[in-house]
């Protein structure tokens, strides 16, 4: 069970630098389509990360992931 602990916050580290980094470059004015990219990247890479270490259910997920990008993001894009 340590080790699903050990998994759980380093993608909650990956997730918040995620969102640290999208708030760093609209605070500075640049804002481009590859940080998207690289977003969706990541999220592909939880996904897989998450169904094969702490087997949780997809859609848990995808509905944490929405919540998260409401959160973050100034304009809600998921409705």
């Amino acid at each position: 069970m340590g080790n699903l602990a050990l998994v759980k916050s380093s993608i909650d580290c990956q997730v918040l630098s995620l969102v640290m980094s999208y708030h760093l470059m609209t605070t500075n004015g640049y804002f481009s389509i590859s940080f998207f990219a690289f977003l969706f990247i990541n999220f592909l890479f939880i996904i897989c990360f998450y169904l094969y270490v702490a087997n949780t259910r997809t859609d848990m997920i995808v509905m944490n992931f929405i919540k998260l990008i409401n959160k973050s993001f100034p304009v809600t894009i998921f409705r």
